[in-house]
């Protein structure tokens, strides 16, 4: 067995297909500006916070893959005066156009390492949501040397190879998937009926005589449903653009035994860091419900800690922003010692 397999639910996002833009809201204490990496693709680059100390520098990896950077910010920029926070567009996502072909796993990873040298850090300090963990994973298990300590909110657990953990870490994982299945369906089924429940209060099930406007209620109480904890946040939440296009790109561009082998590299990487990992999710977050295999690996690196929210979703820090920060503040002083 190479892979400890795990069935997922999609993400589900407001779609919205990749266009280059030049301008956006900025925070008070952020500035924009655009990276160009070798092959020519302009990335788009948000800075909030003002303290330029590289030790006070955190890269921050959004999730996808193709959504973009701006659904983060609610919870960073009550954080960015005592941090500079470094958000980007990865290739094919929002506000980063690139050529089909270039949306590959390894650009992702050298797009990240750009980032570095152009910032003159020679470690990253990075927090990555959902599947930004996978490239955060990935550029530590390439370039080991450059990173110093890796948060991850909300990771997906399609990092995990076998090759990577002992015959008796294994033999419980496999038993744990059992169970983490049964919870994903549990979930899964709780979600829809939630979808149903909200639509029926907000008489929005007529999908064929809805108002535009209606559709984008209906759509984020679709988004709420499945990234919190609960339909009834759909006004708190931010519209996310998502790019479908992207994963599949990576699908035609990346073969199979590639995609094999940076799943063993991730995994790898994650047993042998020797730099701290930390990890928040929530709770009823549909990538690991109850944080079941969360709560088994993350004693396999050397320097892990879990926290997991109560109530809590995929967006963890919409359900529940207190805690959320708490335990992000904890996380970000352990780095900087605040």
């Amino acid at each position: 067995m190479n892979y400890i397999k795990i069935t997922f639910l999609p993400l589900l996002f407001i779609i919205l297909v990749s266009t280059l833009s030049f301008a956006q809201f900025l925070p008070e204490n952020s500035t924009d500006w655009w990276m160009e990496t070798d092959d020519g693709v302009m990335h788009y680059v948000l800075e909030i916070g003002n303290n330029p100390d590289p030790e006070n520098t955190i890269v921050v990896l959004h999730g996808g893959y193709g959504a973009e950077h701006s659904y983060l910010l609610d919870f960073l920029i009550p954080l960015s005066d005592d941090y500079r926070f470094v958000l980007y567009d990865h290739r094919g996502s929002l506000r980063t156009e690139a050529p089909d072909s270039t949306i590959r796993f390894d650009n992702f990873v050298s797009d990240l390492d750009h980032l570095r040298h152009q910032m003159g850090l020679e470690k990253l300090h990075l927090i990555a949501h959902s599947n930004g963990s996978n490239i955060a994973l990935d550029y530590l298990g390439t370039n080991p040397q450059h990173v110093k300590v890796l948060i991850l909110l909300s990771p997906p657990l399609s990092f995990l190879h076998s090759d990577a953990f002992s015959e008796s870490t294994n033999s419980l994982l496999a038993d744990l998937i059992i169970t983490h299945r049964s919870e994903v369906e549990s979930l899964e089924a709780e979600i829809n009926s939630e979808i149903e429940r909200k639509l029926q209060d907000l008489n929005l099930h007529d999908t064929d005589n809805l108002t535009d406007r209606e559709r984008s209620v209906r759509n984020r109480i679709e988004y709420a449903a499945w990234h919190t904890a609960s339909a009834d946040n759909w006004p708190y939440v931010r519209n996310a653009f998502y790019n479908p296009d992207v994963f599949n790109h990576l699908t035609n561009n990346v073969d199979s035994e590639t995609w094999r082998a940076r799943t063993l590299r991730k995994s790898a990487a994650f047993v042998d860091a020797d730099v701290p990992v930390r990890v928040i999710i929530g709770e009823s977050d549909y990538v690991d419900p109850k944080a079941i295999i969360w709560k088994s690996i993350i004693h396999q690196t050397e320097d892990g800690d879990l926290t997991v929210l109560e109530h809590a979703g995929h967006n963890a820090w919409i359900d529940k922003p207190e805690k959320f920060k708490e335990a992000l503040q904890i996380y970000l002083n352990e780095i900087t010692g605040f």
